[in-house]
């Protein structure tokens, strides 16, 4: 009996440590089924983020479609547990007809689209642009002395992104040519609203296009520095005035908020606007107080400024922010991103606007329309450009150069990036700006140089025939005579960022504006001339480079001239 019960005894315990094996060989199955899981995910979001880093404006369409179903996968199953989100208030000051194209009516929809992939490219950009713009020193002696003392009299962090905001915007001046006539100082433009129009101003180009084709009218040259200043976490806004009730918004200028003080930016003059008086940038504040800051803004005899103080009583805050920086989907991605793949993806605007009423309880603020706007109408120039006619074959005549496969767009995308150098993997910015300089003499050659065709990929197709490749031939001889020209002018704006004034003089006179076939480059390449010549001391060719006519500039250069000191000119 004592045996049969021990019997008993030894199979219960037995059936239970087979239980408890069979639980345990579960819950080993269930962590490691989780572990994959969660691993197939985070597989998802760095494939996507891998086909990011490899994203050019030439393959931008195929890695969206790359990029998109890796996002939109993950997503699916992310962890959104710690995720609070708040959709932004200042969106019902919208219009409709701008909400629900720009999907802000789907603030919370966790499918990403094609504008947020696009969306995504530009910031990385940015960030990978701003980064080694603020490494390097500024070389403005008309600012310097104002950062100086900025620099003792300012907490780090505050100075840090003034002395960084100054850098940036030097850099868009720089190399964002202004569009336009330099008359245009004398007026204020409405601020732009619905319908989309081709010669409208401030949304032709998103922020990423602006810095690739080096070209943009004075709200695109601005948002370009917005969308840099972003990624240092610098707050910027636009400055709109009402001149009488009922009337349009007018754009002024723009706003860079450091501390308690909101400094004042004009894209349009390309300069920071000067207190007269003490030869610092001045702050709204006592622009709003001195009428002298203003009014020295005019130049007597040439240009009558557009803003006077009575024009301050009303004015309006407008914040840029790209539609796909309110959403859900992009918070949940910026919180996901590692180290080395961190960028700035979202916006805040009920926080800054709460800032801005803080300290400007009377001026209304709301969000610009203007970003919306440029989403838009890229999306519809997209489509356009799928249809070959008159516009499509204006806009590939203006900007092709760098949207084709070429060595001048293989060298702008390393630019922008900041690979100079050539290292033991790939030849750098400058290596390749200067293979794509074929003389004029072998470029005359393309017609009966077979080896020149091939080596720049003109090549006659099968069954070809011999007019159609002939005249195919021309066209690539005036494509690549006219890339020689932007690469050029780019290796002169890369010079004078690297320091090397001798190259920039080099390369912007004697290869730019002495060549009457680079004029669309000319208003820029004055100005960087006027530049390094400041920087090297000489005075007159400094003059003489800012006084040049026609420029788009113009009122802006001959106010720099005035604000130099005796000793500098």
């Amino acid at each position: 009996m004592g045996a049969m019960r021990n019997f008993l005894v030894l199979v219960v315990i037995g059936a239970m440590l087979v239980g408890c094996q069979d639980r345990r060989q579960r819950r080993i199955q269930n962590v490691q089924q989780d572990i994959d899981d969660s691993k197939t995910k985070t597989d998802n979001l760095r494939e996507a983020l891998r086909y990011l880093s490899q994203m050019t404006p030439l393959n931008r369409v195929q890695m969206t479609k790359e990029i998109q179903p890796q996002l939109n996968t993950w997503t699916q199953s992310a962890d959104t547990s710690s995720l609070k989100f708040q959709p932004c208030s200042l969106i019902e000051g919208l219009p409709a007809q701008l909400i629900a194209p720009t999907s802000l009516d789907h603030l919370e929809l966790k499918q990403f689209g094609y504008a947020d992939v696009e969306y995504m490219f530009q910031c990385r950009l940015m960030r990978m642009l701003s980064d080694w713009i603020v490494e390097r020193p500024l070389k403005d002696s008309l600012l310097t002395p104002f950062l100086d003392k900025q620099k003792k009299i300012r907490p780090e962090g505050e100075f840090s992104q003034l002395e960084q905001a100054c850098k940036l915007f030097d850099w868009s001046v720089r190399n964002v040519m202004l569009l336009g006539d330099a008359k245009e100082i004398e007026r204020l433009e409405d601020d732009p609203q619905m319908p989309l129009m081709d010669v409208n101003y401030g949304y032709g180009y998103l922020p990423w296009q602006t810095v690739l084709f080096s070209r943009g009218d004075f709200v695109e040259r601005g948002r370009a520095f917005a969308a840099m200043a972003r990624q240092r976490n610098i707050p910027t806004i636009w400055i709109g005035l009402k001149r009488d009730v009922g009337t349009a918004t007018k754009l002024w200028c723009m706003g860079v908020l450091v501390g308690n003080d909101c400094y004042l930016f004009d894209p349009k003059l390309g300069l920071p606007i000067i207190d007269p008086d003490t030869r610092e940038i001045a702050t709204l504040d006592q622009a709003m107080k001195n009428e002298r800051i203003l009014r020295r803004l005019s130049l007597p005899g040439r240009f009558t400024y557009a803003v006077t103080l009575g024009d301050l009583k009303q004015p309006q805050f407008l914040i840029d922010a790209e539609a796909s920086s309110l959403t859900a989907k992009m918070q949940l991605l910026e919180s996901r991103l590692l180290a080395d793949e961190r960028v700035r993806l979202t916006d805040n605007p009920d926080e800054l606007a709460q800032k801005l009423k803080q300290r400007y309880p009377d001026v209304p603020v709301s969000l610009w329309q203007t970003p919306l706007l440029a989403r838009l109408y890229s999306e519809q120039l997209a489509e356009r450009l799928q249809m070959i006619g008159p516009f499509t074959a204006q806009y590939m005549q203006d900007h092709a150069v760098w949207m084709a496969d070429t060595p001048a767009a293989q060298a702008r995308w390393k630019h922008l990036r900041g690979e100079f150098e050539n290292t033991l993997e790939t030849k750098g910015a400058l290596a390749v700006y200067m293979s794509f300089r074929i003389d004029d003499e072998r470029l005359r050659e393309l017609t009966v140089d077979v080896e020149l065709q091939k080596e720049l990929g003109v090549t006659r197709r099968p069954n070809e025939p011999q007019e159609i490749f002939d005249a195919r031939l021309m066209q690539a001889a005036a494509f690549f005579g006219e890339a020689k020209l932007d690469a050029n002018f780019m290796l002169g704006q890369l010079q004078f960022d690297l320091g090397n004034y001798e190259s920039t003089e080099g390369w912007l006179k004697k290869r730019t504006v002495e060549d009457p076939r680079a004029a669309r480059w000319f208003s820029a390449a004055w100005y960087t001339l006027a530049r390094t010549y400041q920087q090297q001391g000489k005075s007159s060719q400094m003059m003489e480079a800012l006084a040049h006519e026609p420029n788009s500039m113009e009122a802006g250069n001959r106010l720099r001239l005035r604000y130099l000191t005796p000793e500098e000119k």
